[in-house]
């Protein structure tokens, strides 16, 4: 297979199928996994060795070549066209990855620009094509305290949870007669002794600005009478 390097100071332009222009990586950009799992192989093609298996939010490092002739993989249903991109790992391991599974790492969080994509009205097989099967499920039947408040939170009698570790967040889905009718955002503060309090958001409060713990008391700061819980 015909690989292509870019030099230092170039924009390797890879074009992705389903894009409107070129995603621009530059050598040394950092990337981060996009899919809630991904191969990482010696070789840039399908079927070459396993080196790893990399989790959704595992940062890596683009060194520059890619492959000329683009392969086509079906993810989450749909036909995705990408190059192989070589990279290397935070522990230092060089391997090719499928560059549809993978993205600029701007330092925002990846739950953030899902939240956008499917809401209230959604099917059960919307949310599974973008979050993938890893959900924890909450309904009436348990007797967790945990699992009784979410659902009342959301007004349901079934949820469907996932959780990111990337900054402590996730996100819940109420269902009736199987579509979304609530979805609140989850965000964890982790303090020094290791304790961690979860603090549940509303979509647009989530994407409004950044927690503030302190707003979420009963009765809250006079300073948080613009803050979206």
């Amino acid at each position: 297979m015909q690989r292509c390097t870019c030099g230092i100071l170039a924009v390797c332009l890879l074009l992705l199928a389903g894009a409107s222009s070129a995603v621009q990586y530059m050598v040394g950009e950092s990337l981060r996994v996009t899919a809630t799992s991904a191969i990482l192989r010696e070789d840039p093609w399908q079927g070459s060795r396993v080196l790893a298996t990399l989790d959704e939010y595992d940062h890596l490092v683009f060194l520059g070549e890619y492959t000329v002739e683009p392969t086509t993989v079906t993810l989450r249903g749909q036909r995705v066209t990408a190059p192989f991109l070589q990279v290397r790992t935070n522990s230092g391991l060089v391997g090719w990855i499928f560059g549809g599974l993978v993205d600029i790492d701007d330092d925002t969080s990846l739950l953030r620009g899902k939240v956008r994509l499917v809401g209230e009205g959604a099917t059960r097989a919307q949310v599974t094509e973008l979050y993938g099967r890893d959900q924890v499920l909450h309904d009436r039947r348990m007797t967790s305290t945990r699992t009784r408040e979410l659902l009342d939170r959301l007004g349901t009698d079934e949820a469907w949870e996932f959780y990111y570790f990337r900054e402590g967040e996730g996100v819940a889905f109420g269902f009736v007669d199987n579509r979304v009718a609530a979805v609140s955002v989850r965000q964890d503060v982790t303090n020094d002794d290791g304790e961690v309090t979860t603090f549940w958001r509303s979509v647009a409060g989530y994407l409004s600005r950044p927690l503030r713990p302190e707003c979420h008391q009963i009765p809250s700061p006079a300073s948080c009478f613009d803050y979206l819980r």
